[in-house]
């Protein structure tokens, strides 16, 4: 009897010992499974990272594809000043001027324009597949409004992309590249001569076949019509917005 409580209290503490193994075995069995776990968490957070980096990227991309798309509708919406050249014998031209080439340009035609200063002037010459010019208070070639502006052309330091195509308008000058003042004319024919010596600021859009016929008409020895050709009036759309004017004497 006093055998078999010894035997049984041997076996429960072997019972004992082998429950403790078991249990330290699983608490060193609990330690190593969050290291486990722990072990891919970086990959995993480079992969949220990563996840997260494209986002940003994709964000950005919409942020510029935003931009993007803003600066593209601000262009189409974008409203060029609009001039109207009504002649005398019912022929009208009108077209765009474009201030983002040459801004003084366009700001003094608008003036002159819109001062009613062409009103009754005519083209003084013309040339078949070339040019029509007009603008001259004096009708002869020599006048002006009392005043010149800088030159907007490449070869006077202003960068201006506008080529001298048919239907462009440019301002007429002296020698000089800051000699321009209110003669201007209409390319009837393209030039590439001039590009980048003489300010071209706008274009006829509309009824070029008008500036081709006072082109055809007979003329002088000096380039004149020899039937008058009358400009009624030159009026600019500008929709509000204000092109500020800079004068030299």
């Amino acid at each position: 009897m006093r055998m078999t409580r010894i035997i049984s209290r041997w076996l429960g503490y072997v019972a004992s010992c082998v429950a403790v193994c078991l249990i330290a075995a699983g608490c060193t069995a609990n330690t190593n499974a969050p290291e486990s776990t722990a072990t891919p968490q970086p990959a995993s957070t480079t992969e949220l990272l990563g996840e997260a980096g494209q986002g940003a990227q994709f964000q950005s991309a919409d942020i510029s594809d935003g931009a993007s798309n803003i600066q593209e509708e601000e262009n189409e919406t974008m409203q060029y000043p609009t001039f109207t050249i009504q002649m005398a014998d019912g022929g009208v031209m009108t077209g765009e001027l474009y201030p983002d080439a040459a801004p003084n340009s366009v700001a003094n035609f608008i003036s002159l324009a819109n001062s009613g200063f062409y009103d009754g002037l005519i083209f003084h010459r013309v040339i078949p597949g070339f040019v029509i010019q007009g603008g001259d208070p004096t009708g002869t070639g020599t006048g002006g409004p009392g005043y010149h502006i800088t030159g907007e052309f490449r070869t006077n330091g202003v960068q201006n992309n506008i080529l001298h195509t048919k239907g462009v308008l440019s301002w007429a000058r002296a020698q000089a590249n800051n000699s321009a003042g209110s003669q201007f004319f209409v390319m009837v024919g393209d030039a590439p001569h001039l590009d980048g010596s003489y300010a071209a600021f706008g274009k006829v859009t509309q009824g070029i076949d008008v500036a081709d016929r006072i082109a055809a008409t007979q003329r002088s020895a000096q380039d004149k019509p020899i039937q008058e050709q009358k400009i009624a009036a030159v009026r600019v759309e500008t929709y509000g917005v204000e092109y500020p004017l800079s004068k030299l004497p």
